[in-house]
């Protein structure tokens, strides 16, 4: 319920987009790529390069979704195949 409150508030304060501040709409458009980078830096934080296989299942699972951007531009796509791709990669190939 207080999501609901939440959004019907926000909608009360900006009604139009026009009205939107610029500062907000800066915003809209910066922090999106900001939380993508802070997640890739959380994703790798803890990868040892220097003891196992040297992080390369994060690195190339981390490739993959690279590439799945750069071709498909899906987002959901991209999260559920670096798992189940992580997840073989660890299991099968990287035994």
């Amino acid at each position: 319920m207080r999501a609901i409150y939440s959004i019907i508030a926000i909608l009360d304060l900006f009604p139009q987009i026009a009205l939107i501040p610029e500062y907000v709409r800066y915003l809209g458009k910066v922090l999106p790529a900001a939380m993508f980078g802070m997640l890739v830096v959380y994703c790798y934080k803890n990868v040892d390069v220097l003891s196992g296989y040297h992080g390369l299942p994060d690195f190339i699972a981390g490739a993959l979704v690279l590439g799945l951007h750069f071709w498909k531009k899906e987002h959901v796509s991209f999260y559920l195949s670096r798992h189940n791709f992580y997840m073989f990669l660890v299991q099968k190939v990287f035994i």
